[in-house]
């Protein structure tokens, strides 16, 4: 997916003692007017997400620190209170500009999914942990906190505080990760169980793809914060900064998700600093560098469209772009027993289909030989390469083609398999 082209800001909190307003700064600083105050309206910044902005940038979401939740345009005009009470905990609001995702400030296991266009469809997704643990007498999802949607709008990630306890033991408590398939209520777990003292928490789907999550490790144990990302469509995870004794970290990916803004805690100053990634997305280019002191709760986004802008010059004409693949969404979806995967060739290719589950594992494998150009469609049964049926979950499926010279493309997808 393209980036959103437009005028690049980051929404910051102020972390002054007194104060805290929420601001507009842009990623790179050269003068007082590349900070702007957007609203003296105080943030409520006991949670990981208390702001969220539309994909195009022109409107930004937060709450408010009466717990009423407030938007306001981009351009820091029409500020108004768009909550009946003052119950809400963190927000985020879903790439159209419809859906707000919710948590409320009670003691609720609950995700609230506000439909800001037609209210009477919002509903509330009552959460509970996917996996089943031997011996645990209870196992109960606290609440949930950080939340971030995906670009299509489908799938919400967010941490959760849960609590285990067995007969006899003082309960453990630890934070999470997991997706939740809003419209038909699924939630999968991300992440394996975590050894003892480990949390996962403050995950943020990249902006240009649902390929990479960042997220906080916390070792409350050690007082310690590291900044991950994983990529999900190989499964494979990488620490991009050891983030010290800060302990959340709050990572946000630039619209073009070649870096990242991270929330750093040195003594007892909270800081903004920015992480530049490279070409892999899991690594960095250089250590992250300080951006803004007194900031924190970061948001970045662009005020545009995700269109190729005007002034762009288009490809010579002696060199013109070559037609390209496609790999469309497979229907049904969700889906059962059966689902069709179609596909559109630019030239002749052989054809490879590979299936993923979120951890990465290769659950699948279907190659096709020589292809014409043109459509073509594979009828895909969830079943392993033992035959064995695979269970509930969203998995990915990858299209590779290999054209007659030996070049190969890849393109992927998601889908949800509903048993």
């Amino acid at each position: 997916t393209l980036p959103v082209y437009g005028e690049q800001w980051i929404a910051v909190v102020n972390a002054a003692p007194a104060d805290n307003s929420l601001y507009l700064v842009r990623p790179e600083i050269d003068s007082d007017d590349d900070i702007i105050q957007l609203t003296p309206t105080q943030v409520f910044t006991i949670t990981g997400n208390p702001v969220s902005a539309s994909d195009d940038g022109s409107l930004v979401v937060f709450v408010d620190d009466r717990n009423f939740v407030r938007a306001i345009n981009s351009n820091g005009t029409d500020e108004r209170v768009i909550s009946r009470e003052g119950e809400w905990r963190s927000v985020a609001l879903s790439p159209d500009g419809r859906r707000l995702a919710a948590t409320s400030v009670f003691a609720d296991t609950s995700i609230f999914i506000l439909d800001l266009f037609e209210p009477e469809n919002s509903r509330s997704i009552r959460l509970y942990n996917p996996t089943t643990q031997p011996g645990v007498t209870t196992n109960v999802v606290q609440f949930a906190d950080a939340m971030d949607w995906d670009l299509t709008g489908t799938f919400l990630v967010y941490d959760a505080l849960n609590s285990i306890s067995s007969e006899g033991e003082v309960p453990i408590e630890y934070w999470d990760v997991n997706v939740l398939d809003v419209d038909n209520e699924i939630i999968f777990p991300l992440f394996p169980a975590q050894p003892p003292g480990i949390s996962i928490g403050n995950p943020s789907f990249s902006q240009t793809t649902d390929r990479y999550i960042a997220f906080d490790l916390i070792d409350f144990e050690s007082e310690s914060d590291q900044i991950w990302i994983v990529d999900l469509f190989t499964g494979e995870s990488a620490m991009v900064e050891d983030n010290g004794s800060s302990l959340f970290g709050f990572p946000r990916f630039s619209p073009d998700d070649r870096a990242l803004v991270i929330q750093r805690e040195v003594d007892g100053l909270k800081t903004l600093r920015q992480l530049p990634l490279d070409d892999s997305r899991i690594e960095t280019r250089s250590p992250s560098r300080p951006y803004v002191s007194e900031g924190q709760l970061p948001t970045w986004f662009a005020v545009g469209s995700r269109e190729l802008p005007t002034n762009v010059e288009p490809a010579a004409e002696a060199d013109p772009k070559p037609p390209a693949n496609r790999l469309d969404q497979n229907y049904p979806n969700p889906f059962n027993s059966a689902t069709t995967i179609p596909y559109h060739l630019a030239e002749p290719a052989a054809v490879t289909l590979k299936t993923y589950d979120l951890a990465g594992q290769l659950v699948s494998v279907r190659h096709v030989p020589e292809l014409p150009a043109g459509p073509h469609q594979i009828d895909w049964t969830p079943h392993d390469a033992m035959g064995h049926p695979l269970a509930s979950g969203i998995y990915i499926y990858r299209l590779t083609t290999t054209d007659g010279a030996g070049s190969s493309h890849s393109l992927s997808r998601k889908l949800t398999l509903v048993r």
